[in-house]
């Protein structure tokens, strides 16, 4: 049963109504289940209802509206609907937006990715058994170890560029130099990033890391 309470300026109407209490259903006790046939109570108030206290009923606050201020509400609640909408589609297209960026910008590093790689690739240079000479720099060496029988070895790799970018590579347990020839004769040897030009048989095409490497047997460096 409704209780008259007040009439505010927009001629709403108020009314206090009240009902059972849709968390107990009025039982004052809320029971969370049924065990033997027993109801369950739940824990730890003893099964006093939050919501309505213990009471079993809620009063609540009922409002009529005339058909004028209800339209004005209904009016208002479609603008702040139409807001909250475009204010969500306007962070979707960013969001849309700011994926496609990145999309973009992740297949833009793949590109260039791809294209340093091929530009580092290099070719082949002539064919296995070919004897060549050619001016190259020296472009870094590197070390290992092998084992032949009880026997270790320290190996050297030198790795040589092309001025077109082609990559050259020599394995040796020597070392690319040469000695002096006067009264106190200096083993010389090239260091990195110099010319040199160098002469060798093409052992073997072989791609490494994405790049074509043409080694060379039979090295020397032509002084």
């Amino acid at each position: 049963m409704k209780r008259y309470l007040k009439t505010d300026h927009n001629g709403t109407k108020y009314f206090s109504e009240r009902v059972v209490c849709d968390r107990c259903n009025g039982l004052t006790k809320f029971v969370v289940g049924v065990h033997n046939g027993e109801p369950v109570i739940a824990r730890p108030d003893d099964g006093t209802c939050y919501k309505c206290n213990g009471a079993g009923f809620l009063d609540l606050i009922v409002k009529e509206y005339t058909p004028e201020h209800a339209a004005k509400l209904e009016a208002a609640r479609i603008r702040r609907q139409a807001k909250k909408q475009a204010e969500w589609d306007a962070q979707e297209a960013e969001r849309e937006a700011q994926a496609e960026k990145a999309r973009l910008e992740a297949e833009r590093l793949e590109a260039e990715r791809l294209a340093e790689i091929e530009r580092n690739r290099g070719h082949f240079i002539g064919s296995v058994g070919d004897k060549i000479q050619m001016e190259v720099t020296l472009d870094h060496r590197f070390h290992f170890e092998t084992s032949f029988g009880y026997q270790t070895t320290t190996m050297t790799g030198y790795v040589f560029k092309t001025d077109d970018g082609n990559t050259l590579v020599w394995i040796t347990s020597g070392s690319l130099g040469y000695w002096t020839k006067d009264e106190n004769p200096d083993w010389v040897s090239p260091a990195d990033g110099d010319r040199v030009t160098i002469k060798g048989t093409i052992k073997e095409h072989r791609e490494y890391n994405d790049v074509n490497q043409t080694l060379l047997n039979r090295v020397k460096w032509v002084a």
